[in-house]
C-alpha cells in the first residue's frame, strides 16, 4: 500500500526529483529573464552577461591586490601578522 501511495504522490504532486529540477531550473530562467539589464533572453546568454564578468573583475582586482599584499603574502611575518590580525577580530572563515 506504501508503495502506491508513493507511486500516486510522484506522479499526481510533483515530488519526484526530477520535476523538482525542472521547476528549479524553470525559476532560474525566468528570474534571469527578468533582470534588468536583460542578460538572457530567448534561450540565450546576452552580451551584458559577459559585460557583468567583466565589470565584476575590474572591481574585484584591487581586493586581490590587497589580500595579495597581507593574508597571502609570501612573506611569513607579513603573512602571520595578517593572519593573527583576523583571528583578534573574531573572523571565522564561514
Amino acid at each position: 500500500m506504501n508503495f502506491l501511495t508513493e507511486l500516486f504522490e510522484v506522479i499526481f504532486k510533483g515530488s519526484s526529483p526530477e520535476v523538482k529540477k525542472k521547476q528549479a531550473l524553470n525559476k532560474i530562467e525566468s528570474e534571469l529573464r527578468n533582470m534588468q539589464p536583460c542578460i538572457y533572453k530567448a534561450g540565450m546568454l546576452q552580451p551584458n552577461f559577459a559585460e557583468l564578468f567583466r565589470v565584476l573583475y575590474e572591481n574585484s582586482k584591487s581586493l586581490e591586490d590587497l589580500l595579495a599584499e597581507t593574508i597571502s603574502s609570501d612573506d611569513i611575518k607579513k603573512h602571520t601578522y595578517y593572519e593573527n590580525q583576523l583571528l583578534l577580530t573574531g573572523f571565522t572563515g564561514a
